[in-house]
């Protein structure tokens, strides 16, 4: 498990550096201020606070949002890009929508129908009929899909997200760890090389925090399925508004304010937790434990003097 553990990480890292460097050569061109899709504005106006409109919206299309938006900045804070935008998290949990018998045909059909223009979709779906038509290939399908993703552009396309894609999908596809808290770890460990390498900001509270957050997305994504497609057909949301704006104004920018000012420091403690946990397992939690109060010590919500 060792040997295989190393492998992918060592592939994975190297594609990092890759992506890093076809980034930087790409041309860079500004964020143009595009006039809102009609749906897009029927959703977010069913809603008296345009942040949840807008959670709505971008959690179920997955379309790209406003950099400077404050979704987005709750999106960096927190680590939930896997939230916003279109990828096999949210093919899984629509496939999930038609989990009865009486809807395995659909599901099997929508499993086969090629989405080309959701290159992470695309790379699961080959994943797929690779396993479905030759059961022995495995792990190797993995690598297969994403060759020939490679190979139609997609990588140069979207270096960043091709990069996060093959960390993400190779760590449930080759299946390390038995232990939901391992799987934890070495999640973290993928956001936190990819942040080394581009540069990004990591926080070890946001990313604690993360976890839950995306846990209850998944338990709950059939009830904003379902809330989005009434807020498309009535272009209300009435009084299912009341909970969710709460969220937005209450509890999501008390949770922001938490994950400020820590990323520096997480990312020197987080290194040393995923250096010793494969050592001493004991030592590794003591320091996630010092790391925790050190970074909450610094937010600028809670400052001990």
């Amino acid at each position: 498990m060792l040997k295989n553990l190393l492998l992918f990480l060592i592939s994975y890292f190297l594609i990092l550096l890759l992506a890093r460097e076809i980034d930087a050569n790409r041309l860079k061109s500004r964020w143009e201020v595009k006039r809102k899709s009609w749906l897009e504005s029927r959703v977010e106006n069913s809603f008296r606070h345009k942040v949840s409109g807008h959670f709505i919206y971008h959690s179920i299309t997955g379309t790209p949002m406003h950099p400077h938006s404050l979704l987005s900045k709750y999106s960096q804070s927190l680590h939930l890009w896997l939230l916003f935008s279109f990828n096999f998290f949210h093919y899984n949990l629509f496939l999930s929508l038609f989990k009865n018998e009486k809807f395995k045909k659909i599901k099997k059909f929508i499993r086969f129908i090629p989405l080309f223009p959701f290159p992470s979709i695309f790379r699961i779906q080959i994943i797929f009929l690779l396993k479905y038509f030759f059961p022995k290939l495995k792990q190797s399908a993995f690598v297969i899909s994403f060759l020939i993703s490679a190979l139609l552009g997609h990588f140069t396309e979207s270096p960043q997200g091709f990069a996060l894609s093959f960390g993400f999908i190779g760590m449930n596809l080759f299946t390390f760890f038995e232990k939901k808290l391992d799987e934890t770890l070495f999640m973290a460990l993928i956001l936190l090389l990819f942040s080394l390498v581009f540069k990004k900001d990591f926080s070890l509270i946001g990313f604690l925090i993360s976890i839950p957050i995306i846990y209850s997305f998944k338990k709950i994504y059939s009830f904003i399925f379902l809330v989005f497609i009434f807020c498309f057909i009535t272009g209300e949301s009435y009084l299912i508004s009341i909970p969710i704006d709460f969220v937005f104004k209450k509890i999501i920018p008390f949770i922001y304010k938490l994950s400020l000012n820590t990323q520096t420091l997480a990312t020197g403690w987080f290194s040393l937790i995923l250096f010793f946990y494969f050592i001493n397992k004991r030592l590794s939690f003591l320091l996630l434990g010092s790391a925790f109060f050190i970074d909450f010590a610094h937010s600028p919500t809670f400052i001990l003097k």
